[in-house]
């Protein structure tokens, strides 16, 4: 079983090798990339970890392993988190507000520092590895939580692909997240019951460990074929250019768009300001209490939508929650055009055929008689 652990470590590691080299080869959608290659830099060294142990504990290449591995641990959740947010929001890699992600690492690697000064004894020494166990396995429950979360929250308002045709995929990420918990999982509980038994026969846990991060690259592999545009996208200086050159003179950095922009998701999740009619750029600008120059560049430079096409999506997908809501009697198709925010019944047609490349009507009825089959 040994040979075949260290079979399957070699295959992970040459595939993350590869996978490294291909991110950071690629100019398009850098941020993001590079990220994801730190990333896979460490899903890497886990990989060899199994060969480095058999070099055996007394060399340095596993005194440097051993050094390193504890602050890189924690990376991982954070590396993962800054991805999502990047894949979802656009962000750059690395923002001020984000230097809070690395501070468990640092403090991991500041209170090791101390053990040269002042070396810490066996007992002290067992019980810091238990603590940074428990620590490492809550800190990933978390950052796999909140990511999990923004890819949640940037999915739903754009569930219909139509709706917002620049958007992302995420659902791989998605699936990637939960493998990658399964892989934590697996590896948190070898970990507990070793300490618990240090006799313990570990191999079969080691082989599922290995599996399954061989498998993560092999599943990032897979995506940057299938799906190229979510790690080299094509660039949009040609469809973006009137945009940039309409707010080259804008006030507004990166930091801050991004603010607006999850102030935006926020509040036309929660508050529907979109059931208004009457809702204009001003008004809407008003009620978040932002520049309406900076939230006009915001819906255009983010969003990629005109500020009418932006409240339409929503408008749209709350006739279609309207319309799955039970009841005796279905209102009228003009009736629930109306409680979802539209005033005229011509803008209503027009604008619903273009997102869903159907008639509000037929839309309706098959989405009634959809409803009627499955009703007992």
């Amino acid at each position: 079983m040994d040979s075949l652990i260290e079979i399957i470590s070699w295959v992970g590691a040459f595939q993350g090798i590869l996978l490294v080299l291909l991110l950071m080869s690629r100019d398009n959608n850098k941020n993001a990339n590079r990220t994801l290659a730190l990333f896979i830099v460490i899903i890497t060294l886990d990989c060899l970890e199994p060969i480095i142990f058999k070099k055996g504990k007394d060399g340095l290449l596993f005194k440097i392993w051993e050094f390193l591995w504890g602050g890189l641990v924690f990376l991982h959740g954070p590396l993962l988190f800054l991805y999502v947010k990047k894949m979802t929001t656009g962000s750059p890699t690395f923002l001020k507000a984000d230097l809070k992600h690395y501070s468990l690492p640092i403090l991991y690697y500041s209170i090791l520092l101390t053990t040269f000064v002042s070396p810490w004894t066996d007992s002290a020494m067992e019980v810091g590895t238990v603590v940074m166990y428990e620590l490492f396995f809550l800190h990933l429950m978390v950052y796999s939580a909140a990511s999990l979360h923004r890819i949640k929250n940037y999915q739903a308002p754009i569930h219909q692909a139509d709706s917002m045709p620049n958007q992302i995929d995420l659902q791989w990420l998605k699936m990637l997240l939960v493998t990658t918990l399964c892989l934590y999982f697996t590896s948190f509980v070898t970990a507990q019951l070793q300490i618990i038994d240090p006799d313990l026969e570990a191999r079969p846990w080691h082989l599922t460990i290995q599996f399954l991060l061989a498998f993560i690259m092999y599943a990032i592999s897979y995506k940057s074929i299938t799906q190229p545009q979510i790690f080299f996208p094509a660039t949009q200086n040609a469809t973006n250019g009137v945009a940039k050159e309409k707010y080259r003179s804008s006030s507004l950095d990166l930091e801050n768009a991004l603010r607006i922009q999850e102030k935006l998701n926020i509040y036309m999740k929660e508050r529907k300001p979109y059931l208004d009619p009457n809702l204009s750029l001003e008004i809407l600008s008003r009620q978040i209490g932002e520049s309406r120059y900076h939230v006009s560049q915001v819906i255009n430079d983010r969003f990629k939508l005109k500020f009418s096409d932006y409240v339409n999506n929503y408008r749209v997908e709350e006739f279609k929650l309207l319309m799955l809501k039970p009841g005796r009697r279905k209102p009228t198709v003009e009736a629930l055009a109306q409680l979802s925010g539209f005033n005229s019944k011509t803008s209503f047609h027009t604008v619903f055929k273009k997102i869903t490349g159907k008639t509000p009507s037929k839309f309706y009825r098959e989405t009634v008689d959809t409803i009627d089959k499955g009703s007992p």
